[in-house]
């Protein structure tokens, strides 16, 4: 998910758009893209009380209750070894955790290794979730 808007290219779309110019005509002018601007305006417009600070809440989906721990010990191990990959955070995990809990740790492991889960992790995810064939 990409960063909320400054408040102050906020701003700077709200007065345009009290000037009279139109969402797209904004966009082109700020360097935004359309949606942006027409996503703000029409945030305005629903709940102009609400002023143009980012919403509370709107940073993503939110963890699972039971993960705060794996995520603690993964991001330990993340500070204690820097030069360790997601692979190898992994591995360390593994050893640590039940077999029931480990379906999230390929994902923790990559997200504290400094990016995305990877396509191993996704993979794995998915071969865990298929049924075994007649």
């Amino acid at each position: 998910m990409p960063a909320a808007t400054p408040l102050s290219l906020r701003q700077r779309v709200f007065e345009l758009h009290q000037a009279g110019l139109a969402a797209p005509a904004i966009a082109g002018r700020l360097s935004l893209p359309p949606r942006t601007a027409r996503h703000l305006l029409a945030r305005w417009r629903r709940a102009p009380e609400a002023g143009l600070a980012p919403g509370p809440g709107r940073g993503g989906r939110p963890a699972a209750p039971g993960l705060a721990p794996a995520r603690e010990d993964c991001l330990r191990l993340r500070r204690e070894r820097p030069g360790w990959g997601a692979g190898r955070l992994r591995q360390e995990l593994l050893k640590s955790y039940p077999p029931r809990r480990r379906r999230l740790l390929p994902h923790l492991a990559a997200l504290a290794a400094g990016g995305r889960p990877g396509r191993a992790a996704r993979r794995a995810g998915r071969a865990r979730r298929r049924l075994p064939g007649p």
